[in-house]
């Protein structure tokens, strides 16, 4: 930063812009005006791990899994074409579609003792993401080389050529559509190596922040939960792997209505304008829009649709033959639940529609991943 300076103080009869109409003299003006100076320089931001301000990563996910094959997942994410990776149902997992992998970039590590194929390779990963709920967001926004992707490297350390020792993948995020996104990175980074009794599972998310801002906390606290609450899942994939069988997965999506008056028997779509998400009819159990629908779906298309109108990610096939209603005991046999509102628990959800003006209902269907 250079030296601050300043300008003599010009008088008029008003805040104008233009500068003829400030003087000298201040006889007979109510206004005066000065200007002042201060040269900055932009400085070069390093792009070193560890040269963002952060804290240490948070521990979000660990399991031991009995059986698991390092060796065969090493070899298969360190091929040039990924078929259903483990990378990849991870991040499907996480919300993530319509994903392009890209080529391997050109900073591949070979091994110490040359055997064995690199140990460390990165490549791009472009997708459609959830965003998180925000009222000054997009419900998803799409990771292209213009804004954003996400990097993926992975690493893998051996004794030999075919002891695989243990597995790292990790990846950066950042997102531009969503409040502060600018301003900081997710880090995270799961890990794969022998324990005790088989072999142990973890996940760690750190964000790094590029700006300084006053919700910092917010941000990741939020981030942290976010990522413990899709831990289950994440245990789940990865046993269902360590088996040997076809990975499974049961996609399920609520379907959401209102009437406009106790008195009407019509049901449609939530209209009401703090309705937000839930005027596309068909949501998550986050009652946010769900992950398997098309982002190019309308909100009209999609609340006009009498079946869940969710699109499988690449790779996967429905088991069963159509999307089926979950019926519970004590429900109407087409399984709606009533309320006075759209409450995410169940407690405040009944059978009958008397003096209510929502109801919902659970749709349910088995997808499997195809052969890798």
């Amino acid at each position: 930063m250079s030296g601050v300076q300043m300008t003599s103080p010009r008088c008029g009869v008003d805040f104008y812009q233009s500068d003829w109409l400030w003087g000298d003299g201040h006889a007979l003006l109510h206004c005066r005006r000065r200007l002042w100076q201060c040269g900055f320089a932009v400085q070069e931001r390093s792009e070193e791990p560890g040269a963002d301000d952060s804290g240490p990563p948070a521990l979000v996910v660990e399991a031991l899994l009995p059986e698991f094959p390092l060796g065969p997942e090493a070899e298969a994410l360190l091929a040039d074409e990924w078929r259903a990776s483990l990378v990849e149902e991870l991040m499907e997992a996480a919300g993530c579609s319509e994903l392009e992998v890209g080529p391997w970039l050109p900073d591949a590590e070979p091994a110490e003792d040359g055997a064995g194929g690199p140990r460390r390779r990165s490549r791009e990963v472009h997708a459609r993401v959830q965003c998180p709920p925000s009222a000054f967001s997009p419900t998803s926004t799409r990771l292209s080389p213009l804004r954003s992707s996400v990097r993926v490297c992975v690493s893998v350390v051996r004794e030999g050529v075919d002891d695989v020792r243990s597995i790292r993948f990790s990846s950066c995020w950042q997102l531009h559509d969503v409040p502060y996104g600018g301003c900081f990175r997710v880090h995270d980074a799961h890990t794969l190596e022998p324990a005790e009794g088989g072999v142990r599972f973890a996940k760690t998310v750190r964000v790094a922040f590029l700006e300084p801002t006053a919700l910092r906390s917010m941000i990741e606290r939020s981030t942290v939960e976010r990522a413990k609450a899709l831990g289950p899942t994440l245990v789940e994939i990865m046993n269902q792997r360590a088996s040997g069988g076809p990975s499974t997965r049961v996609v399920e999506v609520w379907e959401l209505q209102r009437r406009r008056t106790l008195f009407h028997d019509t049901w449609e779509a939530p209209f009401l304008p703090h309705d937000g998400q839930l005027q596309l009819r068909w949501v998550g159990a986050d009652y946010q829009r769900h992950a398997w629908t098309p982002g190019t779906l309308a909100q009209e298309d999609c609340a006009g649709s009498s079946t869940p109108p969710l699109v499988a990610p690449e790779g996967w096939a429905a088991l069963d033959a159509a999307w089926s209603v979950v019926e519970c005991p004590g429900q109407e046999p087409e399984g709606w639940q009533y309320a006075v509102d759209f409450y995410r628990g169940g407690d405040l959800w009944g059978s009958q529609p008397a003096l209510c003006h929502c109801r919902r209902r659970l749709w349910r269907r088995e997808f499997a991943l195809q052969s890798r």
